[in-house]
Order: structure tokens, then sequence, then C-alpha cells
């Protein structure tokens, strides 16, 4: 979300020319940076996830650095000499942002679907564990009862017998 908001609010201002449209492309670069921390904090075990998330920072910033700057200084450029709209349509048409943005898209999906597996897993672990545990509360219960029974059969036999044998 915070990489969409980069490239809406260049957009954007690519379009109209007005700064505050750069306002989602500020925001989502100081979100990113936070969101990305997180993440890193949540994936310290996790080297493959990790690296992915490397991938998609090296990508975002890659993003900023060929095409987001780029392109808003080339509109800048345009709002200050109008001659210049050519230059800018050229720069837009080579699609450089596009194709970081693709290839953080595969990674996300990559990212995704790994999750999304790993949380299968999970679920399958934690249903099993449940049935062991409800098998092992069945064992234990009818093992109590048993015992109870026949401890309760024992207990019963010695009195009756010291019974008879005092009547």
């Amino acid at each position: 979300k915070d990489m969409v908001d980069q490239e809406t609010g260049e957009r954007g201002f690519i379009i109209t020319g007005d700064e505050s449209f750069l306002e989602p492309y500020n925001a989502g670069q100081e979100r990113l940076a936070g969101h990305i921390a997180e993440l890193r904090a949540l994936l310290v075990d996790d080297l493959a996830n990790s690296t992915r998330l490397n991938q998609v920072e090296s990508l975002a910033n890659d993003w900023v650095v060929k095409a987001g700057e780029p392109e808003i200084q080339a509109r800048r450029d345009v709002n200050e000499n109008p001659a210049t709209v050519a230059d800018v349509a050229a720069m837009l048409e080579v699609g450089t942002g596009k194709d970081i943005l693709d290839d953080m898209r595969v990674h996300f999906d990559e990212f995704t679907a790994i999750e999304v597996e790993l949380n299968q897993q999970r679920a399958a672990d934690a249903e099993q564990q449940a049935q062991t545990t409800a098998v092992l509360g069945i064992s234990f219960t009818l093992l109590g009862i048993a015992i109870t029974f026949f401890l309760g059969s024992y207990v019963a036999r010695n009195i009756t017998t010291s019974l008879d044998e005092v009547t």
C-alpha cells in the first residue's frame, strides 16, 4: 500500500504539476521504511522471507531512484519550462517505474504464497495437536475409571472378607 501511495502521488503530480499531489508519495516513503522495519523484526528467524523483504526494499529504493524522483524532477522541469514536455513523455514511455513495481509485485506474491502455505501447515498442526489431546484425555479418563473400579473391587473384597471372618 505504501508503494501504491507513492506511485499514486507521483502520477498525480506528473499529470497535474501540483506539488500537493506529492503528499501520498512522501507519506508512502516514510511509512514504507517503518513497515519494512516492523516486518524485518518479525522475520528475524525466517531467512527466506528476510531475503525476499531485502529484495522488495531494494526494488522500492530502485523505483524511487530510477523512476519516482527522475519523473518528478522532469515534471518540475516542465513546470519551469513547458518546452520539455516531450522529454517527460519519453521518460514515461520507457516504463522503468512500471517494470520495477511489477518485480515488487512478484516478490510480494511469493511472500504471500509462502505465508498462506505456512498458515495452512500451522492449522494442520494445530488440528493434529487437538486430536492428540482429545485421544489422551479420553484414554486417561478411561484408565482412571478402570483403576478406580479395580481398586474399589479390591477394597470391597477385603472389607467383606474381614467381615465374614469376624462374623
